[in-house]
């Protein structure tokens, strides 16, 4: 309800201002859930193209070319408009800087969750499209990853309850 409120309902109305739309979103809960499935769905309603990037996007070539392609990739996201973009599973690109997993990774990828910060926060900036940062464990991700001005809204999706089931079925 609140991504329709927040994200579908204002962009059909012609009426409502682009400045009081919201652009980017972080989609997070158990394998399984629908997370992709609901980008999908945002993108059919809207009838915008959707756009999947996952880790191996930034990872294609190797290693030693991660921040060449994250790049490349922002480029042509920043350009896109009138479309939804699913960072799917990007849980080790953004880890949380004072965690272990993060001191544990290759220096490449630790320079990975700064750069990101700026990649989306320009993304978010650029307010042509809508953004959802898609994962299993929220808890794993850099808080300034999450805070405002990047991620607006913070969406907890979990399986459906037994009167959710029997309306799919």
């Amino acid at each position: 309800e609140a991504i329709g409120q927040n994200y579908i309902l204002p962009r059909l109305q012609s009426k409502a201002s682009s400045r009081d739309w919201h652009y980017s979103m972080l989609l997070y809960g158990p394998q399984g859930t629908g997370k992709t499935s609901l980008a999908e769905d945002v993108a059919g309603t809207l009838e915008y193209p959707l756009i999947t990037v996952t880790p191996s996007d930034f990872t294609l070539g190797g290693e030693h070319n991660v921040e060449a392609r994250a790049k490349a990739i922002f480029e042509v996201l920043i350009a896109q408009s009138e479309t939804v973009i699913i960072f799917d599973e990007i849980d080790r690109l953004v880890l949380d800087r004072d965690s272990l997993r993060y001191q544990k990774q290759s220096d490449i990828f630790q320079l990975m969750t700064p750069g990101m910060l700026t990649k989306l926060r320009d993304l978010r900036k650029t307010q042509r499209c809508v953004f959802i940062v898609s994962t299993n464990l929220a808890e794993r991700i850099d808080l300034s990853i999450k805070r405002t001005g990047r991620v607006d809204d913070h969406y907890l999706v979990l399986p459906p309850d037994k009167c959710q089931r029997k309306r799919l079925i």
